[in-house]
């Protein structure tokens, strides 16, 4: 039986990784955002902005839609996942043969590689970053 002052630690904990992996995003560092992120939803499935937020910094828009549907599980009314989402399916990202998503029960990624800085996802990691903002 887990105790409650282990959950708030876990809580506490996903929320430093998610301070830390929103910074990265924002940074344009998406590999050490992804693994930040995906730090914190492993701590608390229930993170509905670190969800959101790694939806942002994944390229597999499969993996996207995973986080974005993660988000609608834990608030069904969160405007940016159903944004989010409407513009995957309008822009035929999700057609074809869906990729795995990321499995959270992997180790993380710990040594950083390379990001490009070609700033074409841009635009997804900013409206992220004003919906969160505005929530």
């Amino acid at each position: 039986m887990t105790s409650e002052p282990a959950i708030k630690a876990n809580r506490s904990e996903a929320d430093q990784f998610y301070l830390r992996g929103r910074a990265a995003a924002r940074g344009g560092q998406k590999r050490i955002a992804e693994g930040l992120l995906t730090h914190a939803v492993k701590l608390d499935p229930q993170h509905e902005h670190a969800w959101l937020w790694l939806s942002a910094v994944l390229e597999d828009p499969h993996q996207q839609a995973f986080c974005l549907e993660a988000v609608l599980r834990i608030n069904p009314d969160s405007q940016p996942a159903q944004r989010g989402l409407r513009m995957l399916n309008e822009k035929k990202l999700l057609e074809g043969t869906a990729k795995p998503t990321t499995s959270l029960s992997q180790p993380l990624e710990t040594v950083a590689k390379p990001v490009s800085h070609d700033h074409h996802d841009s635009w997804w990691i900013g409206s992220v970053g004003v919906a969160v903002a505005t929530t």
